[in-house]
């Protein structure tokens, strides 16, 4: 375990000084209205964040004296863990998203302003626009998530015991302070989650990488929902050899999350809290297979309409796989990429520095793709005699030997809120012929072959991978969400090629 970095209040108070210092120096000298609004932003946000170094440094101090306190039980370190209830994590996200889009529009709106104000200013200045626009969208979700918590209230997640036992049992209830009317299936999700922060700068890189995760489906008619408050019953079993919790590292931490999602009339339902779960050597036997933890929780297949919720249409012979289910998503697309093209026309008519093309044109391709994806994402899939044939979007066709099939993959795609999306993926089986090469191969494999190709020695080596690589790879759906539709999706595809299940 790598030393855990202190917070330094020497260091917050820095910080706010040097802004506090800017704030006045524009505030005082500065001759334009808006660099003077400017400043006086600053120096407001300078004392914001004195105060919240104040608490982190107190906090963190409170968090070394119970380290030494309860050595060998870290779910006693973190304040959060100690009382009756977890808060969950929204709050949190919902004062970081606001403010910071605050502070964002609070800069970039006065100085576009201050820009387009000119009667006739640099060409290069055209690319101020971009700030606004990125503030617009931060302003937007951080609405979005204020609706959300008005909406719902502070959800709190009051766990039977603490912690959760890695080799048992997480249990408790959510409440939240609402009533909560579903339109489908509540799920609930518990994740073990390792978050990796790599390079620093712009090159600074946040990836969070799930290593175990389980879901449970609620029906509507066991939705413990009442006048003004929802309980949500919560308990999963936490299978042996699983990391436990561990949040010391900033750079590599393991988070067990617990999250509840579910649609509802307008602003959907959904809430995370980051849970303490760790080996205490207290283990218990696991639960039968196929049997529900609580009586609340579905154990049948999902049938059509959930499938077809997601997107999916079943055939006797196939599958087809759309994204009208990522409606949100793909407005929101949609509708960035219309105001960046529209940008890039303005340009067009009053010459625009090249500068500016490039950087608004690399958002507007990055949109239009991510766009072109949603809204054209449609996969199918068809049995036809001993073959299984693949449509994917573009009109490209792919067909391989049901016999060459060995099994079926997911693969994590995007994430939206707490929710994962997933690509399936048909996985060949083992062995690439080193001579001709398959249209659907691994670029793997296509490696592979060029170097056996180039070798003067290792050949040997070089084959023997080629037998031990799939003969194909075909992705032949995407933005498939949850891992139970993720799972009912393979079972049915592995029934229709294989014949079983």
């Amino acid at each position: 375990m790598e030393k855990r970095v202190k917070p330094s209040l020497g260091c917050g108070y820095a910080v706010a000084g040097a802004v506090v210092l800017g704030g006045v120096a524009l505030a005082v000298f500065a001759e334009e209205a808006g660099a003077r609004i400017v400043g006086g932003v600053l120096i407001v946000v300078a004392a914001v964040y004195a105060g919240f170094a104040r608490r982190v440094v107190a906090a963190s101090e409170a968090e070394e004296r119970k380290r030494a306190e309860y050595a060998n039980e870290p779910w006693k370190w973190r304040k959060e863990w100690l009382g009756p209830a977890i808060a969950s994590d929204d709050h949190k996200g919902i004062w970081m998203m606001g403010v910071f889009a605050l502070f964002w529009n609070a800069i970039s709106l006065p100085a576009a302003w201050q820009v387009f104000s000119q009667p006739r200013p640099e060409k290069a200045a055209y690319l101020v626009a971009i700030f606004p626009l990125v503030g617009l969208g931060l302003l937007t979700a951080a609405v979005y998530k204020i609706v959300q918590r008005r909406k719902f209230g502070r959800a709190r997640f009051v766990p039977s015991s603490l912690p959760g036992v890695i080799g048992g049992y997480l249990g408790g209830v959510i409440e939240v302070p609402a009533r909560v009317v579903l339109e489908a299936d509540a799920r609930v999700a518990l994740r073990c989650i390792r978050k990796t922060v790599t390079g620093s700068g712009k090159q600074r890189r946040t990836v969070e990488t799930v290593l175990w995760e389980r879901e449970e489906r609620i029906p509507a008619d066991k939705w413990q929902t009442g006048a003004g408050r929802t309980d949500i019953p919560v308990l999963f079993y936490i299978p042996s050899g699983q990391p436990q919790t561990d949040m010391d590292n900033s750079s590599n931490q393991v988070i067990w999350r617990l999250a509840a999602e579910a649609a509802v009339p307008g602003v959907d339902f959904e809430v995370t809290f980051s849970v303490p779960v760790f080996a205490t050597g207290e283990t218990a036997p696991p639960p039968p297979e196929q049997e529900p933890l609580l009586e609340v929780y579905r154990t049948d297949r999902l049938d059509d309409a959930e499938l077809r919720r997601a997107g999916i249409s079943g055939r006797p012979d196939g599958f087809a796989f759309g994204t009208s289910h990522l409606w949100v998503a793909r407005g929101v697309f949609t509708l960035l990429s219309m105001v960046l093209v529209g940008m890039l026309g303005i340009f067009a008519m009053n010459d625009v520095h090249w500068i500016a093309w490039v950087v608004t044109g690399f958002f507007a391709f990055f949109m239009l793709v991510a766009g072109v994806d949603l809204w054209n994402g449609r996969f199918e899939l068809q049995v036809v005699g001993d073959d299984v044939v693949v449509r994917q979007p573009g009109g490209k066709e792919l067909r391989v030997p049901r016999a060459h099939v060995a099994s079926v993959r997911s693969e994590s795609g995007m994430t939206i809120g707490s929710k994962r999306y997933h690509h399936l993926v048909l996985v060949g089986r083992p062995g690439v012929d080193p001579e001709n090469a398959h249209p659907a191969e691994t670029f793997k494999a296509r490696k592979l072959r060029q170097q056996l190709r180039q070798s003067q020695s290792g050949a040997g080596d070089l084959r023997a991978q080629l037998t031990q690589t799939p003969e194909f790879e075909i992705v032949f759906a995407k933005h498939v969400p949850g891992p139970a539709m993720v799972a009912e999706v393979k079972g049915r595809v592995e029934s229709l090629i294989h014949g079983r299940r």
